[in-house]
């Protein structure tokens, strides 16, 4: 922890809004307490499960700040313990002085804010609610610079900068019953001092012994992936174990805590806790384009930290920010600035700074009625795809625990009763508090192999040998001979839920040399799921980059875009609804998107696994699979390829492929079900220009691109299936398959465009082959669709594609 900190006592009021005509009944009065504890104290207290009377006693817990006040029926109590600071909220950029100066600022508490509120009740019990807000800094506000003097360096850009604070700061939101007893009602580990843990107390004056509350405790570890994978892969629904298991690899050394939170609930009510780092960073920027500043004069909050939401229903909510938010730099140009005779022919280049921020969240997972551990999600840290200071690849695994007042399961009786009118008020949670058990655990994972050897195994599959399958494509991840690209994991149930990791990579969209404009484009992983709808991305690398040459005359004045690289899957199907492992997609990665940085020949295999122990849902429609072929062949063998049977597809195309006769260009597996749209992509989501700043009659060599357009490249796969009474199907088709990289028009090319007095300009060139088909397709046979021209009018080969479609339980 830091040193703790010295604050005056400001304010202790109550703030009463009543009639003066009657006299105000007695409140009650309250106290909270803002504790520190060492971290091995308090896993030994856990552990022994005592109860919570006189915790903070046997913690020997260190006060780190305390306020007591009166609730009374009527008004709000506000409670304050430090010191108010003025904090620039905005700044203005004055172009004579040359400098930004504070355009607005606004006074804030350094240390301990507690608003609270008396509610009426929500129950049959005699508990007094009070609704109550904290908020604490745990040290002083430090000071972040931003530098805004784009073209200076050294000393000069650090000069014109300005400054925004952040705040290392826990908040609380909720409601509380009120009783005698101290207890506890939020509790997590600094991100900065592992050794301590950070405990918060409250207690009333007086109360109900029946003053419940709901404890829940959320840890997330961080793991070696296929430690866990594996662990998973073995369907122990023994959560408990797998909670001594996580804890013993930090103890090992294998795995750490990236987070520890906990907070109580009261019996119909919603609670928030949020710990961290708040960060101010730049959201809008003044321009002073003739001296290129980009001056920050406005700034956004970002968490560095955990937020924890627990509601009435048993469903939370769950935020983890693991690191800070990172610089990126940019380079900017401007070409039109003005020189001392005031000509506008000098061009300026410099480079700013703008931030990433990097979020981990899950939605909509309930809890079950339980006081055991319950594994509720695993997913890939923020940073796992790109930015990790990291080695090896690891799983965020997030277990939840509840304690206190846990409400017992609702059992239904056979034959129901009438209620009794007359019978003693339940315990508050049984009505308060209903749990909406999970029904299902779902693990997805995503493997990639070489190409080759991945056709072979798709032309033999058998769709109920999907396990073994995964089980031989992990084996051969151990050997080196392939690697795993995605896997999440979800306890969940029929309703909706969702959960996303990923670096916010910030991209300027207007203006982009000297962007006034940013976009938050998340690389990582991100997974929906409501019921057998599924939608699933996965970035496969870091963004590549393209990057426009703006003047002959300069050559550092450029502009960069980056280009995102994706696989995502949307698909309703049965598969994730039914116990056991399924293969939902398949795809081969595009040779147009193959570089340096990315590997090139690789097919993606993307699975699902849910527990046996999982409930199958029952009369659901059947799924079906479509698998594509495309082949790049001799265009004088085109009468052959349309001449084979389905069933001597395998056995002639490995023997084409084998003599150098026919190429495998694309291959895709896509398993949904009749009804509704499925798609499947993998893509490199080039940028090009489409509209562009002229040039000036001073500077006829200097040309900028000011409006972009997304051109998805690699293969994208649409499909439509209706079932008929006969057993087949009528398949609606579409894929596009790029055949080149497209192709930018240069600083060179667009000057000459201009030049032909042309208004508009064709963006980059990009080659790809389409089909698009409606056909009746017979269950599992392949249906050839036709052989396109020849490429270029005169190239030799051409493309012929086959696809199939075949029904799956």
């Amino acid at each position: 922890m830091h040193a703790r900190w010295q604050i005056r006592m400001l304010i202790l009021a109550g703030f009463v809004s009543s009639c003066p005509c009657r006299a105000q009944e007695p409140g009650v009065q309250v106290t909270l307490k803002v504790t520190a504890v060492k971290e091995s104290d308090w896993q030994h207290e856990m552990a022994a499960g005592t109860t919570p009377d006189g915790l903070r006693e046997r913690l020997h817990a260190r006060t780190l700040a305390e306020l007591t006040g009166e609730v009374k029926e009527e008004g709000t109590t506000v409670m304050l313990s430090g010191e108010k600071r003025d904090i620039v909220t905005r700044w203005e950029f004055d172009r004579i002085k040359d400098q930004s100066l504070a355009n607005k600022t606004a006074q804030e508490l350094i240390g301990t804010e507690v608003r609270l509120q008396q509610e009426p009740p929500k129950n049959q019990t005699d508990a007094t609610r009070i609704s109550l807000s904290l908020i604490h800094d745990l040290s002083p506000p430090q000071s972040q610079s931003f530098s805004y003097a784009n073209a200076a360096e050294g000393a000069e850009r650090e000069k014109h900068s300005v400054t925004a604070p952040r705040f290392e700061r826990l908040r609380w939101q909720g409601e509380v019953l009120v009783g005698v007893k101290e207890r506890m009602i939020a509790n997590f580990v600094p991100a900065n001092d592992a050794s301590t843990r950070i405990v918060v107390f409250f207690k009333g004056s007086a109360g109900s012994p029946l003053a419940s509350s709901l404890e829940m405790q959320q840890t997330i570890y961080r793991i070696p992936e296929l430690e866990m994978i594996e662990w998973l892969l073995q369907s122990r629904p023994d959560d408990t174990a797998l909670a001594a298991h996580l804890q013993k690899a930090v103890t090992a050394g294998r795995a750490s805590i990236v987070s520890s939170t906990a907070l109580s609930v009261a019996p119909h009510a919603s609670t928030e806790l949020q710990t961290g780092t708040e960060w101010r960073l730049p959201s809008e920027v003044d321009q002073v384009l003739d001296r290129l500043y980009l001056v920050p004069i406005a700034f956004g909050k970002a968490l560095e930290g955990t937020r924890l939401k627990v509601n009435a229903t048993g469903d939370f909510h769950s935020f983890c920010a693991p690191r800070a938010p990172l610089a990126v730099r940019w380079p900017t140009s401007w070409l039109r600035a003005r020189d001392e005779q005031g000509n506008g022919t000098r061009a300026l280049h410099g480079w700013m700074d703008w931030y990433d921020r990097f979020e981990q969240e899950i939605v909509g997972v309930p809890l079950s009625a339980s006081a055991s551990p319950q594994l509720v999600a695993m997913m890939q840290p923020a940073d796992q795809v790109w930015g990790a200071d990291r080695k090896g690849r690891w799983l965020d695994v997030t277990l939840a625990q509840l304690s206190g007042d846990v409400p017992k399961p609702v059992e239904k009786p056979a034959t129901p009763t009438p209620a009794d009118p007359f019978a003693s008020p339940p315990n508050p949670f049984t009505t308060g508090w209903s749990a909406n058990s999970p029904t299902m655990r779902s693990l997805f994972l995503g493997i990639a192999l070489d190409t080759s050897t991945a056709h072979a195994l798709l032309q033999s599959r058998q769709p109920q040998q999907d396990e073994a399958l995964l089980r031989d494509l992990l084996a051969r991840v151990k050997r080196g001979e392939g690697r795993v690209i995605t896997s999440a994991f979800s306890t969940h149930n029929s309703n909706r839920y969702a959960q996303s990791s990923a670096r916010l990579h910030a991209r300027p969209t207007e203006m982009p040399s000297i962007p006034s404009a940013w976009e938050d484009v998340p690389v990582g992983t991100r997974l929906e799921q409501d019921g057998q709808i599924l939608a699933f991305i996965q970035d496969l690398a870091p963004p590549a980059r393209t990057e426009w040459k703006l003047t002959r005359d300069v050559p550092e004045a450029i502009m960069w875009q980056p280009r995102f690289r994706k696989f995502s899957l949307t698909s309703t199907t049965a598969a994730v609804t039914t116990p056991g492992t399924h293969l939902l997609a398949a795809v081969q990665i595009p040779a147009v998107m193959t570089s340096a940085d990315f590997p090139a020949q690789e097919t993606i295999f993307l699975f699902s696994h849910l527990d046996s122990s999982a409930a199958a849902t029952e009369d659901k429609p059947h799924d079906v699979e479509i698998e594509t072929l495309t082949f790049e062949i001799p265009a004088q063998d085109a009468a052959a390829w349309q001449a084979v049977k389905s069933p001597d597809i395998a056995t002639f195309t490995q023997e084409r492929m084998k003599s150098g006769h026919a190429k495998l260009q694309s291959q895709t597996l896509l398993r949904m079900q009749p009804g509704p749209n499925a798609a499947l992509s993998v893509v490199e989501e080039y940028r090009t220009a489409t509209e562009f700043d002229p040039p000036s009659r001073q500077a006829p060599y200097r040309m900028r691109p000011t409006a972009l357009q997304m051109i998805p490249v690699g293969l994208q796969l649409e499909a439509h299936l209706t079932e008929k009474a006969n057993g087949t199907v009528i398949l609606g088709f579409k894929l596009q398959h790029s055949t080149a990289r497209p192709k930018e028009p240069g600083l060179e090319e667009t000057l000459q465009i201009f030049a032909s007095g042309k208004d508009d300009y064709p963006g980059a060139k990009h080659a790809f082959e389409e089909w698009i088909e409606t056909l009746d397709a017979l269950p599992g046979q392949y249906h050839c669709l036709g052989i396109l021209p020849a490429r270029d009018g005169g190239m030799n080969t051409t493309s012929i594609i086959f696809v199939r479609a075949r029904a799956v339980k």
